[in-house]
């Protein structure tokens, strides 16, 4: 129950940064919310600098692994979901060695804040 609330939480918490924009104004507005949350959330779990490079690093190879699923028009949408799914595990698998239990928990925080942040905001 654990692995897969932590699943939850981690692909939460990256597919924000993994998420393209749609239209010219909210794509410059969205990249610089990525960027405000990233370093909030580099800050919040002081990541050291080794840390935040390895973070960056699973985080390229992420984004590049999902434009690549997107973009395969020979994937169905359920083979596209399959393999996201399995991109999302891997990436957290990955972030999982990297932080201390201390730093997960206050990211599971920071997911748990956002997410009643965003159920409470009207659309």
């Amino acid at each position: 129950m654990k692995k897969v609330f932590f699943f939850l939480l981690m692909s939460t918490v990256f597919s924000v940064f993994a998420k393209a924009q749609e239209s010219e104004p909210k794509a410059k507005q969205g990249t610089e919310n990525n960027r405000h949350m990233k370093k909030k959330l580099k800050d919040d779990l002081n990541l050291s600098k080794e840390q935040s490079d390895q973070m960056k690093e699973i985080n390229s190879g992420y984004k590049t692994k999902m434009q690549e699923i997107k973009n395969n028009e020979s994937l169905s949408a359920d083979q596209k979901k399959e393999q996201i799914k399995v991109l999302h595990k891997e990436r957290n698998t990955k972030t999982k060695t990297i932080l201390t239990a201390e730093q997960q928990n206050k990211m599971k925080k920071a997911v748990n804040n956002r997410r009643h942040k965003k159920d409470r905001t009207p659309v």
